[in-house]
């Protein structure tokens, strides 16, 4: 999943190769391209005049590398910086001399930097380690005589990663350093943050606010890097990276060479793209089980792998794609529900999910809420609802507070509610409201269906709320293959590469895809792309001949001739299970044309058939 950033990109450069943090002769880099999982293509915006480029490529290293800034070497007379000879330490911006009345002090034969203005700010250089562990600011509290929390100017922190982008950002009464002179910002924010590429610190005094800082230094701890490109030179304003480990995360930044001089180096790009699993042909195929395999996916710490059922209507008829009256929820009442944390343990189909979830005698429901900071409702399981031009039949059973009523709507769906053209509004039903006893029933149709979609069902005023029983209804027309998701197999090992999926419809059809799973930097879950579909025919223990009931089938070297008495789906299967082709087959001889010699299965409505194409 590349990151895509903005035009911040070009405000921000590094400034390890001269003094100045944002020159304007600095390459404005771009984000990579082409990402293979072993190898990717650097890119950056020519720059005018420049001769060529010098690239730098690294990933992380193992060594620490410890930075303790004290400001020693600045210039200044009379408390403030000699602006035409800063001697600042290089690439790193100090900005004290526009507001306040002091910059620079020497305490005990040391020089101190002065916060005293609102807009004073120090920030680092570009940190072009990783793994930033701590970052301590050493100052003391001055010229704060009475100064209280109420009164006390702010100190700023604000955290940008390595292409410029503001990460974090946060205020703290400076009354703080009046108690302590060292301070790791990282404990401010109770976590820290990763891919860190600059932090800037500032001083906020408003109207009334007392209380300045003298920064006595700035130290931090990362990870060095460890380089594959080291000042690379090329004429292009792009690179190809190769003979990458696709494990690993890289980063790189450019810099230009403009009339025998190197400019400033670029901000940095980092390279950490999440590639899509390839599903491989299932194995171990029987009448009601089949092995899915896959591809080990880089940097995955997991995988869900979405298994299928293809259900082919025999005639017109209607189907119950969910039908749930929670009688595996035995405990509990109305007034002393059970808080639930696996809704699967109270409900007849898988998949059910949502917040602040309870459970009573016969029913699933959901607690008291407030918007916004805890909201409450149940969201039904995935569904296939693409039948039937998405026409669809829910009846429900509901217990609440009276007057009030649920609204129930397709997640992620949005309808035009104006006229403009322009999808800007849920499309909700609200059903009857509970009556004068908290009861509710109600029956209607719905015309949202698709595929792996689900319901949300809410309390209007985020009032406790009972469903009894909910029923999903949809038409099927015959010959119409519908979709249906069963429960996801969730894996928590990157490395395996296959599940076994066992218990299914004796010789039905099956499909799967799989999807991979990282822990993203705030260690939360991050999903890949979805793979590729594998479609799967389960396979008769014996079989069939190859004529049955005025169906025939006959193989030849580039095709497979099926004779019907009467129209009828035909399905046409390699001997492990993958899908080659499905026609809607007419009364008479159906010549499908193959793709090799080879043995395969052939389905015709519900009749299976095996055959060699020599």
């Amino acid at each position: 999943m590349k990151k895509l950033y903005s035009k911040l990109l070009t405000l921000v450069t590094i400034g390890f190769y001269s003094l100045s943090v944002w020159a304007q002769d600095a390459p404005v880099i771009q984000n990579y391209s082409d990402y293979t999982g072993d190898s990717f293509v650097a890119n950056w915006d020519k720059v005018s005049g420049a001769d060529k480029y010098f690239l730098n490529v690294y990933t992380n290293g193992t060594n620490v590398q410890n930075v303790n800034e004290t400001f020693g070497n600045i210039n200044h007379s009379d408390g403030k910086i000699d602006q035409q000879s800063p001697n600042y330490p290089n690439g790193w911006e100090i900005n004290v001399s526009e507001n306040g009345s002091t910059d620079m002090v020497v305490y005990e034969g040391v020089n101190k930097i002065i916060l005293d203005a609102t807009d004073d700010y120090i920030s680092t250089e570009q940190i072009i380690g990783t793994g930033v562990g701590k970052y301590i600011v050493n100052a003391n509290l001055i010229n704060a005589e009475n100064i209280t929390q109420e009164n006390s100017s702010l100190f700023k922190i604000e955290i940008f990663d390595k292409a410029g982008i503001l990460l974090s950002t946060g205020t703290i009464e400076t009354l703080l350093f009046a108690q302590i002179t060292e301070f790791n910002i990282f404990d401010g924010f109770g976590y820290t943050q990763a891919n860190i590429g600059r932090i800037k610190i500032s001083i906020e005094k408003g109207d009334g606010k007392i209380g300045d800082l003298m920064i006595n230094s700035i130290s931090y701890s990362c990870t060095e890097p460890s380089y594959i490109l080291k000042d690379q030179a090329t004429a292009e304003n792009s690179y190809p990276v190769t003979n990458l480990d696709p494990e690993k995360e890289y980063y790189y930044y450019v810099a230009a060479s403009v009339e025998g001089k190197t400019t400033d180096a670029s901000n940095i790009i980092r390279v950490n793209e999440f590639l899509t699993p390839k599903a491989l042909d299932a194995t171990g195929t029987s009448e009601n089980s089949f092995t899915a395999n896959w591809e080990r996916l880089p940097k995955a710490k997991g995988y869900i792998v979405q298994a299928y059922q293809y259900h082919t209507a025999t005639q017109d008829s209607e189907k119950k794609i969910l039908d749930d009256s929670f009688e595996k929820s035995t405990e509990g009442t109305m007034d002393d529900p059970i808080s639930v944390t696996d809704p699967d343990l109270y409900t007849a189909v898988p998949g059910w999910s949502g917040k602040n979830i309870l459970a009573a005698n016969g029913m699933l429901g959901a607690d008291n809420g407030r918007f916004p900071v805890s909201l409450s409702y149940l969201w039904t399981p995935t569904m296939n609802l693409s039948s039937n031009n998405g026409k669809y039949k829910i009846h429900i059973k509901a217990r609440g507070t009276a007057g009030d009523y649920l609204s129930i709507y397709r997640i992620g769906y949005m309808i035009d509610s104006n006229g403009d053209g322009e999808p800007d509004a849920l499309n909700i039903h609200k059903v009857t409201a509970f009556d004068e006893n908290g009861y509710a029933e109600e029956t209607w149709e719905m015309e949202d269906g698709a595929e792996n979609m689900q319901l949300s069902i809410e309390e209007n005023k985020l009032k406790r709320f009972f469903i009894d029983e909910i029923t999903i209804i949809q038409e099927s027309k015959a010959g119409e293959v519908t979709r249906i998701p069963l429960v996801p197999a969730t894996i928590s090992d990157g490395s395996q590469t296959s599940y076994t999926f066992t218990d299914l419809e004796t010789n039905g059809n099956y499909g799967y895809e799989v999807t991979g799973m990282r822990y993203n930097d705030y260690e939360e879950e991050e999903y890949s792309e979805t793979s590729n579909l594998i479609t799967v025919q389960l396979i008769h223990s014996g079989i069939e001949s190859s004529t049955t009931q005025n169906v025939k089938v006959i193989a030849s070297e580039n095709s497979i001739n099926i004779v019907l008495s009467e129209r009828a789906l035909i399905q046409i299967f390699t001997a492990n299970g993958q899908l080659v082709k499905t026609i809607n087959g007419t009364s008479g001889e159906n010549i499908v044309s193959i793709p090799a010699a080879n043995i395969y299965i052939v389905k015709v409505g519900s009749k299976i058939f095996k055959v060699i194409a020599r």
